[in-house]
């Protein structure tokens, strides 16, 4: 029953994705292609609608599908231009519907490529090749479908890929924390949750291999389109698509296939000349909405037809690429004020995200901690474990396809290749290579003999498999397992059984333990991937563990209306301030009112932490300190002020203060820096229990080690009551706990 549903949750959404892309006269997978963006265009209007229900879904898909039946198509204008398979001159087929496609498939003028070239047809062992990787084409085909319709266990896909499948089957709408995962673009995901709501994670797996399933007829539409042989169609074919990582990737609800597709689809329409410039922006803007770097394939695409078709044609792809990558940007200015959160927040300051977790991230995916640079050939084609994946050792030969570069057709795919790969720097982890393995396939299989060809690709696919992969990758390696994962195995799906049995789904859980949110379905606050939860788990840190600063300064007395404290240089450490208070001439500390205006340079946003009267609470700089950088509060009315003090952290005692004072016409500079002293050590874990009940946390889920957050859940489990918490449940090193007081 379960896998019943899964084949008609992925079927049906198929089905509509080539429905709807049936208006455009295109092959069939560039038909599908186009669909796919506009149906995720649909859904996410259902999502902003609250409405991304299963009966939605079943709606759409409905429409969808009587739309794409009104669609009068011939076999010819579906498939496209077919190949002689006697050999010969590759030509279209005469009278056919697809006549005028065909002659618009011409390759640009430009580049020189002769639209017809004889070849003499294949000998019968070489017959018997090709129809060998065919058979074994789809023998892999049927294998990935296997390990498809198994629930899903791939961590990121249970932690954010499923997530709108997720929303799907309870709110009908985005989720509303704001986080990391939950603001980057998702239009597969969207996709995945139109198949999710009918058949459930496998659906969506089931559907992410159609992807890599479609990708094989735009390998055949690109060989023909540059007249490559139909030889290194196929053995290019089997290349890629055995490559263990597009296994692992295809076969799970991730969307680095999706990208492969629609980075295909995008080249295949801009290679001919084609009046179909919007479908193409269309395919360019979804491969933003894929996924970030799917951003540089648009961004190509709208300079190569600038370039080389005009002002008109590159204002068709923009407002296609708009289209479908503008409703993402447009949710996301409306949320965080950033179009690109949750990154550039060094140009869209925001509340949400801190630029330091954003540097800190990009510095981590950029090198994922290799040191020695000379070992990524081997990670990237023999290992699989540090950069989370292989390509398979045959991929150490890819160097000879720098033969293509003797033809024209091989420089334009090479140099495709190099541009697709451009993306891999900004994250170096194996799979983020995949939108260029096609085109540096087909390059490298033209340059060899048919027979050498297929015997490189068998080769590969015989290193390949599952049951070959074991005697030479690391258990570490990210690959596909002989057969599917047991649930019963799963990591994350264990921790996902911890809390759905002891929470509800209205519960608040600050996460130090990495909980995968999407199957969680819980709102989670993870200690990473937003301001917030990246503040409460260093405020937290800084209670267990670190020693205040105390700064006092006396001045003479003034009438003041705002008071800065001003950081006069800069320093690599970042600032941090947990409380401030100011001294009346002749009497006490001035009491803070709800009528004072708190400002600061950066992060306003979190100034008001300072004069909360919870000295685990704190202000920080987030990034290091640069000149002028100041906290400040403005008063309702001017107070005759002679001294302040300041709490910070001990990190920053090297810093200095500068104290400054507004009479209402003219700041003035308040004198000597304040005397800095240590306070005595200070036990403020209470005071971080306090601060758990007022952000409105029902659960604390964290971890037990010696790094990372795992020291932090060590002192919470030495004495969770000092925390204000309770023990629920556990499982390992894992431990569930129950903020007391909010229940």
């Amino acid at each position: 029953m379960r896998e019943g549903l899964a084949i008609a949750g992925a079927a049906f959404a198929a089905l509509s994705c080539w429905s709807l892309g049936r208006r455009f006269s295109l092959p069939f997978p560039l038909q599908f292609a186009v669909g796919a963006a506009l149906l995720s265009l649909a859904v996410f209007l259902l999502f902003s609608l609250h409405v991304a229900k299963l009966p939605a879904f079943l709606v759409l898909g409905a429409v969808c599908c009587l739309w794409g039946y009104s669609v009068k198509s011939s076999l010819a204008a579906v498939w496209g231009r077919s190949p002689d398979l006697r050999g010969g001159l590759q030509t279209a087929s005469a009278g056919s519907d697809s006549m005028s496609e065909a002659a618009a498939s011409r390759p640009l003028r430009d580049l020189e490529i002769p639209r017809q070239v004889w070849r003499p047809g294949p000998t019968r062992p070489e017959r018997i090749l090709e129809l060998s990787s065919t058979f074994l084409l789809l023998l892999l085909f049927g294998y990935y479908a296997w390990h498809a319709l198994a629930p899903e266990t791939q961590s990121d896909a249970l932690h954010y890929h499923l997530a709108l499948g997720a929303q799907a089957a309870t709110t009908g709408g985005f989720p509303k924390p704001i986080s990391f995962f939950t603001l980057i673009p998702q239009g597969t995901e969207a996709l995945f949750a139109f198949a999710y709501a009918i058949g459930g994670e496998s659906a969506a797996k089931l559907l992410h291999l159609v992807f890599l399933i479609l990708t094989i007829p735009l390998f055949h539409r690109i060989a023909q389109q540059l007249n490559l042989a139909p030889w290194s169609t196929a053995a290019a074919s089997l290349l890629y698509t055995a490559s263990p990582v597009v296994a692992v990737s295809a076969t799970c609800a991730y969307n680095d296939a999706a990208l492969v597709l629609f980075t295909l689809a995008v080249f295949s329409l801009l290679l001919t000349n084609t009046t179909n410039y919007f479908a193409a922006g269309l395919c360019a803007g979804f491969c933003y909405a894929i996924k970030f770097t799917g951003g540089w394939v648009a961004l190509l695409a709208l300079l190569f037809t600038v370039i080389r078709r005009g002002t008109k044609p590159a204002l068709q792809l923009a407002a296609g690429a708009a289209i479908v990558a503008g409703p993402w940007l447009l949710r996301n200015v409306l949320l965080t004020g950033n179009p690109f959160a949750p990154l550039m927040n060094s140009v869209f300051p925001n509340a949400y995200f801190h630029l330091s977790s954003e540097n800190v991230l990009g510095n981590y995916l950029r090198t994922y901690d290799v040191r020695n640079l000379w070992s990524i050939p081997m990670e990237l084609t023999t290992r699989g474990g540090v950069l989370q994946g292989l390509l398979g050792p045959v991929w150490l030969a890819a160097p000879l396809a720098l033969l293509a570069l003797r033809k024209r057709e091989g420089r334009i795919l090479l140099a495709a290749a190099a541009l697709a790969a451009a993306p891999w720097y900004l994250n170096i982890g194996t799979r983020f290579l995949m939108p260029a393995l096609p085109f540096l396939a087909l390059a490298w299989m033209s340059t060899m003999p048919r027979v050498a060809a297929f015997a490189l690709a068998f080769i590969h696919l015989a290193v390949s498999v599952p049951p070959a992969l074991v005697l030479y990758v690391p258990q570490t390696a990210w690959v596909l397992p002989s057969t599917p994962r047991p649930v019963e195995e799963c990591w994350d799906c264990k921790l996902v059984r911890l809390i759905t049995d002891n929470t509800s789904p209205a519960d608040r859980i600050l996460d130090l333990a990495g909980l995968p949110a999407a199957a969680a379905r819980r709102e989670i606050v993870n200690y990473w991937q937003s301001a917030t939860g990246e503040r409460i788990v260093h405020d937290m840190q800084s209670a267990a563990t670190e020693r205040m600063m105390e700064w006092n300064a006396e001045f003479p007395p003034r009438e003041l209306t705002a008071v800065r404290a001003r950081f006069p240089a800069t320093q690599s450490l970042q600032a941090s301030l947990h409380e401030a208070a100011f001294r009346q001439d002749g009497g006490g500390m001035l009491s803070a009112s709800v009528l004072w205006k708190i400002e600061s340079w950066p992060n306003i946003w979190e100034a008001g932490l300072v004069l909360d009267r919870n000295l685990a609470t704190t202000w920080r700089t987030w990034e290091p300190l640069r000149e002028g950088m100041y906290w400040q509060a403005s008063f309702e009315r001017p107070y005759r002020i002679s001294g302040a003090r300041f709490v910070g952290g001990q990190s920053m005692s090297p810093a200095a203060l500068q104290l400054w004072g507004y009479d209402g016409n003219t700041w003035h500079n308040l004198g000597v820096p304040p005397a800095t002293r240590p306070m005595p050590q200070l036990n403020l874990i209470s005071q971080a229990a306090r601060m758990l009940r007022n952000e409105g946390f029902h659960f604390v889920a964290a971890q037990n080690g010696d790094d990372g957050m795992g020291r932090l859940g060590k002192r919470i489990a030495n004495d969770p009551s000092d925390w204000g918490l309770a023990k629920v449940a556990a499982w390992q090193e894992i431990t569930l706990y129950r903020v007391i007081g909010t229940r």
